[in-house]
């Protein structure tokens, strides 16, 4: 599938939306659309988590904070949905892990299956591509799972990979370094300001690797 011209959807948080790209046009949404052509829209909330949180602190009478609750609201005239999301869960999300079986939004395993299903309901004739999280500073601490045991942000990564897999969607592992000399500072955390998020250039090299994975596995 050539990028060019292509209507993306990016669906994310802080990364997505370029907390730290000095300017819209340089994080990798602008990037996908400036450098290479599509036609990318940014649908980034930063802090936001795929699961529902617990205790929210939206006033407003939809809370946007989750992804699934979100997801309808995005243009309709799209060719492909790009969701980036999970850190935040693992960083400072609230809602329990869950297991495989959950099928509602208020555990993370239970709202990345609530999510797929929203977004193949919208958007029936998109195609649905997910990326795992970055590695992060914190990313070997151990968080409570919020049902008696402790997790990883690579529990994080595999439970993504694990519910995609199961309704067939692709997904590009950003969390593991995939031997790609070209991508290998977004792995050994040199091109992210604070150990999370990119900076001008690591939103460069993200852009590539999205535009290269959307163009060699679509």
């Amino acid at each position: 599938m050539e990028i060019k011209g292509l209507k993306i959807n990016c669906l994310g948080d802080s990364i997505t939306r370029g907390a730290a790209a000095t300017e819209d046009a340089l994080c990798y949404v602008g990037q996908l659309q400036h450098t290479f052509g599509a036609n990318a829209r940014n649908y980034g909330i930063g802090g936001t988590r795929i699961a529902v949180q617990r205790h929210k602190k939206c006033e407003s009478a939809v809370d946007f904070s989750d992804f699934s609750t979100r997801a309808p609201w995005m243009d309709p005239d799209v060719d492909l949905i790009f969701v980036f999301g999970g850190t935040n869960d693992f960083g400072h999300g609230d809602a329990p892990f869950g297991y495989p079986q959950d099928r509602t939004p208020n555990t993370y395993y239970g709202a990345l299956h609530v999510l797929i299903i929203t977004l193949k309901a919208c958007y029936p004739h998109a195609k649905l591509v997910f990326a795992t999280p970055l590695d992060r500073a914190t990313g070997n601490k151990l968080r409570d799972d919020g049902q008696g045991g402790q997790v990883s942000l690579k529990d994080y990564v595999c439970a993504l990979e694990e519910v995609c897999a199961f309704y067939g969607v692709p997904v590009l592992d950003l969390y593991r370094d995939n031997g790609d000399p070209r991508f290998t500072h977004l792995y050994d955390g040199s091109l992210l300001s604070d150990g999370l998020h990119p900076n001008n250039e690591g939103h460069a090299l993200l852009a590539a690797r999205i535009a290269a994975f959307i163009e060699e596995m679509l």
